[in-house]
């Protein structure tokens, strides 16, 4: 089944982070998003001017060391990053911290607080801040007055790492790339990556996504997406699968697949439709099927007799029907003379900027995006061509294939629909986008779920 294409080239990339089937993670720098608009807003290192005094900042803000005394509560001294955790757009925030240097008490936080939290104090101890100390394996929530029991003690060589899961708003800690549980949940405001210190010569270093992390950051993210899918597919639907029936008939009708399209109508008891459609689809699927043959000129034929107005006003059809026939010529042998005659003749009208211009003007029908085809480069790129014996084997031989067929079989068919008056996707179509876009909206309006799934998720 040819898949939808509407431009000859495609849209430029959405950045998004692909799932386990694709070489790009789901978890990249510790944020976990389907975006990476914010990456650079995002915790990167420490802030050499956002510390306690006994703290000294070094390798890029990436290595923390206690130089006071570490005798007393009034020697603590912690620490922030230079940007706060992003709360909107992202699903899950993780960075770890790597103890090169427990010293000689072993006092060391790890946690989150806000830009209010004093510096003079242990994580955890202040209003607004929460942390992990490894000094006593408590956990400390906005006071330091007393702890709560939570996990081992940690020191010299362990890696605590800490996960703010902003789906199920709940933080928790790992220690040598194990979960420790639930830590703290209901967090509030905007929170930073923090470590303290109150212990002589203690000394750690970041990792904020640079390096791999010692837990499996990806694999719980994917445990927690399968788990946003399981709840969502368990939402009961209507028992009414009339509108879900009639619209993949209308794709494959809209897509001209016509063979499948009767089966599918007749199972469904949906035959009404299918017939009150028929025609049509059988028109637009006729000459479709001569461009996926490479008749170009049995195609222009067709729609010079049928479907008048898409030659006349489309400017992009025309283009690639005309530049598809080029490339058939070269590709069948026809020869040199011929072809580079056809080409001049056909073709160099689409280097003359006022023409394009003017036709452009005329052509009311197409979206905006469409009107800034790039007609030199692919004039550029076909004509490249000619100067190979094998086509196939130019830098530009995908022209060559099949899948450039398909490319201007699917704008013929949305040219058609479109001169009809008709969408040029179909609802189903349609519907796909619109989902895309409302998770796209739910992520940045600070939907952690939307964050974590895609519209392919669901397909």
């Amino acid at each position: 089944m040819r898949p939808p294409i509407h431009s000859l080239h495609p849209p430029l990339p959405l950045y998004r982070f692909k799932r386990r089937s694709t070489d790009s993670p789901l978890c990249v720098n510790g944020i976990c998003t389907v975006h990476a608009a914010r990456f650079h807003m995002q915790p990167l290192a420490f802030s050499d001017d956002d510390k306690a005094d006994h703290l000294q900042c070094s390798h890029a803000g990436l290595v923390v060391t206690y130089n006071g005394p570490g005798r007393e509560e009034k020697d603590a001294a912690s620490i922030r990053t230079h940007q706060p955790i992003p709360t909107y757009g992202i699903a899950l925030y993780y960075f770890e911290i790597s103890i090169v240097d427990q010293g000689d008490t072993g006092r060391i936080g790890v946690g989150l607080c806000d830009r209010k939290v004093r510096l003079g104090k242990m994580p955890g101890w202040e209003t607004g801040s929460y942390a992990y100390h490894g000094d006593d394996g408590l956990l400390f929530r906005q006071t330091g007055i007393a702890g709560n029991p939570y996990g081992p003690k940690y020191g010299t060589d362990d890696i605590i790492g800490c996960c703010w899961n902003l789906v199920d708003n709940i933080v928790f800690f790992t220690r040598n790339g194990k979960s420790l549980g639930p830590a703290f949940t209901n967090l509030t405001g905007t929170l930073y990556p923090t470590v303290g210190m109150q212990s002589m010569n203690g000394r750690i270093s970041a990792n904020f996504g640079t390096k791999p992390f010692a837990f499996d950051i990806e694999r719980y993210a994917h445990q927690q997406r399968d788990k946003i899918l399981a709840a969502i597919m368990f939402k009961p639907l209507p028992q009414d699968y009339t509108i879900l029936t009639d619209t993949v008939l209308m794709y494959l009708m809209h897509n001209g697949y016509s063979r499948t399209a009767a089966a599918f109508a007749k199972d469904a008891g949906r035959e009404q439709i299918y017939q009150r459609e028929r025609d049509s689809m059988l028109r637009r699927q006729a000459v479709c099927d001569k461009v996926l043959s490479g008749d170009i000129d049995a195609a222009i034929s067709d729609l010079e007799k049928q479907f008048p107005q898409v030659l006349r006003s489309q400017l992009n059809v025309r283009f690639l029907l005309l530049t598809q026939k080029f490339i058939e010529m070269i590709v069948s042998g026809a020869s040199l003379e011929d072809t580079v005659e056809y080409g001049r003749r056909e073709l160099s009208v689409f280097r003359d900027k006022e023409y394009i211009k003017s036709a452009q003007e005329s052509d009311d029908s197409l979206p905006r995006a469409d009107k800034m085809l790039p007609y030199a480069d692919v004039l550029r790129d076909v004509y490249l061509l000619l100067a190979y014996g094998n086509p196939a084997e130019s830098p530009t031989g995908h022209l060559t294939k099949q899948s450039r067929r398909e490319v201007v079989a699917d704008n013929v068919n949305s040219a058609i629909l479109a001169s009809q008056g008709r969408p040029m996707r179909s609802l189903l179509e349609r519907f796909i986008c619109q989902n895309e876009n409302i998770l796209k909206h739910l992520m940045l309006m600070g939907n952690g779920p939307a964050a974590l799934v895609s519209a392919q998720d669901l397909l």
